[in-house]
């Protein structure tokens, strides 16, 4: 009995150097299978297969090498039949890996799961709209002369004549450093469409030109729009009323927007029978309402174009959230 247990402890030994040229983790997994088979009183096998090993090193010569000094191993040792059992086989190391796979899957989610959330704090959220109204005091306008001819050059030309007598008129009427700029230019062809199909016909061209006249004097709008129409301008795109200092009204009105969305907190906590103690979010959205018109070719020679320029509405909205306890 002496006599086998020194042969096992020789045994491991040797088994032991000839793993320790194998990686760490090969040589802990083929210990672990060995010492459970001997212990269990069955002959040692290996989990790992040849070929499995062989790709898992960077030399093919080393690990035939390594399998090699295990049969040279086999014929020295009196022992002889106990290292018959130590041959390569490819299936158990592929079910033990996809074990370990599966494990690996159904431990991750379970390892995740234990990570939970932090859990808010009790609160109370409320909304606050204002509105700030102010008078405008500046104005833009978007004056076009539209020709056609039957020729591009003709529709370009007589364009670009009437034009010139509106900017003279304007510039005229506003001063020489006024605020205009071309904005829009367009040459197109026209063309006749058959109503029983076929075919449309190019009758001539139009030639459009806009320009954007921007003033602060409110009173001058109406004059300014007469005299283009009087000089040979043929459209009024649009007539824009705006604000130059945006900041302050609409700082105005997140202040009392954020007022009203406080209001509103405070009456819910009233009413519930608890305090605020502290904000925890608040955003807001605030924009300029710019109110536009559009206005519609009315020439006249006699009176002034009416102008009213309307009032601005300046919105803003707060939302509010607080916590709160007993």
């Amino acid at each position: 009995m002496a006599a086998r247990l020194s042969g096992k402890r020789i045994y491991w030994k040797k088994l032991t150097a000839v793993y320790a040229k194998w990686p760490k983790d090969l040589t802990a997994l083929f210990i672990f299978r060995h010492r459970t088979a001997m212990a269990a009183g069955r002959p040692p096998q290996t989990t790992i297969g040849y070929y499995d090993f062989c790709q898992r090193n960077e030399s093919n010569a080393r690990n035939d090498e390594i399998v090699r000094s295990l049969s040279r191993e086999g014929k020295t040792r009196a022992d002889k039949p106990r290292l018959k059992f130590m041959k390569i086989t490819k299936t158990p190391f592929i079910l033990l890996s996809a074990k370990l796979f599966l494990v690996l899957i159904l431990w991750a989610p379970h390892t995740a799961g234990q990570e939970r959330p932090e859990k808010l704090p009790p609160s109370i959220s409320t909304s606050g709209e204002a509105i700030v109204t102010v008078q405008p005091d500046r104005a833009r306008i978007d004056i076009g002369v539209v020709t056609q001819a039957t020729s591009s050059e003709a529709a370009a030309a007589q364009n670009a004549a009437k034009l010139q007598s509106t900017l003279t008129r304007l510039r005229g009427l506003l001063g020489a450093g006024a605020d205009i700029k071309t904005i829009s230019y367009t040459l197109t062809p026209t063309y006749r469409y058959p109503r029983e199909g076929g075919e449309p016909t190019l009758t001539g061209y139009t030639a459009a030109n806009i320009v954007r006249v921007t003033l602060d004097d409110l009173t001058q709008v109406g004059k300014a729009i007469d005299v283009s129409t009087q000089a040979g301008a043929n459209r009024i795109q649009q007539l824009q009323f705006l604000i130059k200092d945006e900041q302050t009204p609409q700082s105005q009105a997140l202040r009392d927007a954020s007022i009203k969305a406080r209001q509103k907190a405070n009456a819910i906590a009233a009413a519930l029978g608890v305090r605020i103690t502290r904000i925890l979010n608040v955003s807001e959205t605030g924009q300029v309402s710019i109110p536009m018109r559009e206005m519609s070719m009315a020439r006249s020679d006699t009176a002034q174009t009416p102008i009213e320029p309307g009032t601005i509405e300046v919105r803003a909205s707060v939302t509010l959230t607080v916590e709160i306890a007993q």
